[in-house]
């Protein structure tokens, strides 16, 4: 999609693609509904109208007082991949401004990317990391603005996952990913504590739990600020996530509790995660997510951290279960770690993937498949997991579901 605006005139220039599927080598054009606004320089709506897109190509044109910043895809009107050139500046008048949900969210994941992308470069570059200070107060305003509805206020201060960051990109490199997200997180919670600690204080209250939208929102947002907050890496901040995890009265505020300290070394964490062990420890289901938010901390030694989960008696090698809670988890989710450069956690998951192939194919399938996306990464690691790949391959017995997937990987 492109857009010009001219002599009072803003004209909209589409053109809609299906890739071929099986059967149906070519596509007729779909009925697309994009509903969108049109914001001027300040962010006031200038206009909201539905445009039918019936064709392969068609030029839309819109009487418009002023240069228009448009708002596409409003209430998410139709379930399409779009493409438009915005500018920086465009993006941030929509996450500040935009009174519609859904394209205030994706101009915040647009940004996000933009700046996560820039940082990744600077870092492989090796150049001073930096985040433009507008975003960071944008980001800030919008954490304090009561107008907007708190669930809404927790998944635009969320930045996207180091997974999803590391599919946009042709190569992925694992460890500038890392870096550029950890970063950007960090900005943010820095240049915006003063706020997020207002905020949390705000919502941090003694009332029963209730099951509302608007409870459920106001939760969101807290766990939201108190993360943040962790990322400062200041110890009071640690002391109020370890209090606010023995003093919750549901399961979702211990949860981001455990979360906010999991990331940071120190007595805080350890006291935090016995208090939960020793609470829950005969709750099957509970202990699971113990295993996973351990599993996917960015602190060093994700593995030994994980061999030694494996040993713990609320870890059952023949759970599935608890493989997909322990390890599964800490190969999808933590990057970093499970693609570590030495290639030991390549060769402890080769390990695992023939040995619990002896006793359930499946869940082995569902682990190898951890190396799917090799060939994405960089040349040193595509060869280490190449040759782990290799490796069971060449096991006598393998089951034909693991064969499977690790030929056509």
């Amino acid at each position: 999609m492109k857009g010009d605006y001219s002599n009072g005139v803003y004209r909209l220039d589409v053109t809609q693609t299906c890739p071929p599927t099986p059967g149906q080598p070519h596509k007729k054009p779909f009925h697309i509904p994009l509903l969108t606004g049109f914001l001027n320089a300040q962010g006031k709506e200038l206009e909201e109208r539905l445009i039918s897109i019936t064709k392969e190509h068609e030029v839309f044109e819109i009487p418009l007082p002023e240069k228009p910043t448009p708002s596409f895809l409003r209430s998410f009107s139709a379930p399409v991949k779009l493409h438009y050139a915005f500018t920086r500046a465009e993006l941030l008048l929509l996450l500040e401004k935009d009174p519609d949900a859904f394209s205030r969210w994706e101009a915040g994941q647009k940004i996000a990317l933009g700046v996560l992308q820039d940082l990744v470069d600077a870092h492989r570059s090796g150049k001073e990391l930096k985040v433009e200070k507008e975003y960071l107060e944008i980001l800030g305003k919008i954490a304090e603005d009561e107008s907007i509805d708190p669930a809404l206020r927790a998944q635009l201060l969320e930045m996207p996952e180091e997974g999803y960051l590391g599919q946009q990109q042709a190569v992925i490199y694992v460890d500038s990913v890392h870096a550029a997200r950890n970063f950007l997180c960090k900005s943010i919670a820095v240049h915006n504590e003063k706020r997020f600690a207002k905020l949390l204080e705000q919502l941090t209250t003694k009332k029963e739990y209730a099951y509302t939208a608007k409870d459920v929102g106001r939760r969101a947002l807290r766990s939201c600020a108190l993360g943040y907050l962790a990322e400062t890496g200041k110890s009071s901040y640690l002391d109020l996530a370890l209090s606010l995890l023995k003093s919750a009265n549901n399961m979702t505020d211990e949860i981001a509790a455990l979360k906010a300290l999991s990331h940071h070394e120190g007595s805080q964490r350890e006291e935090g995660m016995h208090h939960f062990y020793q609470k829950w420890n005969k709750e099957t289901l509970v202990m699971n997510k113990w295993l996973s938010i351990q599993a996917v901390s960015s602190l060093p030694g994700g593995l030994s951290r994980v061999k030694r989960l494996m040993k713990d008696p609320v870890f059952a090698i023949n759970n599935p279960n608890k493989i997909y809670s322990l390890l599964v988890a800490f190969g999808r989710l933590n990057q970093v770690q499970f693609h570590a450069i030495d290639g030991e956690a390549y060769a402890f998951f080769a390990d695992l993937v023939m040995d619990i192939d002896t006793r359930n194919p499946s869940v082995a399938s569902r682990v190898v498949s951890l190396f799917n996306q090799w060939k994405r990464f960089d040349p040193k690691r595509q060869q280490l997991m190449k040759t782990q790949l290799e490796r069971i391959l060449k096991k006598e017995g393998i089951s034909s579901g693991v064969f499977e997937i690790v030929t056509k990987a």
